[in-house]
């Protein structure tokens, strides 16, 4: 069971951030979010074998706050395991590397660039679509940066926590954040090697939902999706975000 976490600020996106500061730190909406996933875990996965956290201070604080209510539905969690591996790509670390050198690209990147760093009006809407370009090309290893992990190497550290996890008896629960989310249910629906596969996989990362539930079956026939974007524990609609 994979659970994003809960909505996190976002201002510190367009300054090209490493994912430190403010982004790092749930909102209070993020942690009323994370409050209300308790008593839905407390009923369906009342007491999991295994409980993974991410190594981000936003993942953490998901945690802990969806552990409290948990604990107050009745439900009984073992220690958290660190898991390194469900840490998010670095296409933000990414931005901040080359970000300078994107306005002077003649390419489609290069225009949105330059749009996106001169934008007077709804410059998140800009810079979405430049990182949304960024970010294919990087994972086709069309743009990279010796300082920032590559996609490849994201894909595998996510692949090797899916299948650590197959290895164990019992539910797991591992909090994380949305682009592993994504690699992992495109891992499980063989998108890989698919027409499309990179895009298809970046359009399930971009569309993970702050506190949203994802269930995956593992058996003998190897690993189903069950469940997508869960968050029927989030009752009102301003609860249920994307950023």
């Amino acid at each position: 069971m994979l659970i994003r976490h809960g909505q996190a600020s976002a201002g510190s996106l367009r300054s090209g951030s490493t994912m430190a500061g403010d982004y790092d730190r749930l909102s209070e909406l993020g942690r009323e979010q994370a409050r209300r996933l308790g008593p839905w875990l407390a009923r369906w996965a009342r007491d999991p074998a295994h409980v993974l956290v991410g190594p981000r201070v936003r993942h953490r604080e998901t945690y802990e706050e969806a552990l409290s209510t948990a604990r107050d539905a009745g439900a009984t969690w073992p220690e958290p395991e660190a898991a390194e591996g469900l840490d998010e790509h670095h296409g933000i670390q990414l931005v901040h590397h080359v970000g300078a050198e994107l306005v002077s690209r003649p390419d489609d990147i290069g225009e949105l660039a330059r749009a996106a760093f001169s934008a007077k009006s709804d410059p998140t809407k800009h810079w979405l679509r430049m990182f949304k370009a960024l970010m294919i090309a990087w994972a086709r290893g069309e743009v990279g940066h010796e300082a920032v992990e590559p996609w490849l190497a994201f894909r595998t550290r996510v692949r090797r926590v899916l299948e650590d996890a197959a290895t164990r008896n019992g539910t797991v629960i591992a909090f994380t954040s949305g682009g592993a989310i994504g690699a992992a249910i495109g891992e499980v629906l063989g998108l890989d090697h698919a027409p499309g596969g990179i895009e298809r996989t970046l359009d399930l990362c971009w569309s993970v939902r702050n506190a949203s539930v994802h269930e995956i079956h593992v058996g003998e026939r190897g690993a189903t999706l069950l469940s997508f974007n869960g968050v029927s524990h989030l009752d009102r609609d301003d609860l249920i975000t994307m950023v």
